[in-house]
Formats: C-alpha cells, structure tokens, sequence
C-alpha cells in the first residue's frame, strides 16, 4: 500500500467523539501514527476538559499553601539555630 492509501485508511478508521454538550468533536485517529502535533492534541484535550481551569487554578493553590508552609518551617529553623549561635557565642570566654 502506497502512503496515500495508509493514510485514507487511517481517515476511514478515524473514532468521532461526541461532545456532552451536543455535537460532535473533532475526529481523532486512535493510533499514534496521525499527523496531529502535540498543540492539536493538547488543543482538544483543552477543548474537552471545560474544568480545566477550574482544576489549575485549585492545584496552583494547593501548591502556593504547600510552599508557604515550607518557607515558614524553615524559616522557624533558621531563626532556631541563630538563636542557639547568639546565645553560643555569649558563652564563649575567649571573645574576639
């Protein structure tokens, strides 16, 4: 079979989705050898996912809340440790 023909077998295979919201969504081929780049692709998954956003936007804070708490736990610890070298260093007989 010449590359033409692979590829209108390929479009004769091709899976129709159907959206939720009635219509139909793109047709997608469902082996890896289509010709859609990564952005189609990513372009669809977007286009299918009407939360999408919702769920970054609920990730991105769940991650800013996790690094907060980081910071502050380490920021405890600095402030810990300099406390035991000042009170270290008031011990020490020998100053310079």
């Amino acid at each position: 079979m010449s590359h033409l023909q692979h590829q209108q077998q390929d479009e004769d295979d091709a899976v129709e989705h159907v959206n939720p919201r009635g219509g139909l969504l793109e047709t997608s081929v469902p082996h890896p050898a289509s010709s859609s780049s990564c952005l189609d692709i990513l372009d669809d998954w977007i286009a299918s996912s009407p939360n999408l956003l919702t769920y970054a936007v609920l990730l991105n804070s769940i991650l800013l809340f996790i690094l907060l708490v980081v910071c502050l736990v380490l920021y405890r610890r600095v402030e810990t440790t300099l406390d035991k070298v000042d009170s270290m260093a008031d011990l020490n007989p020998f100053p310079h």
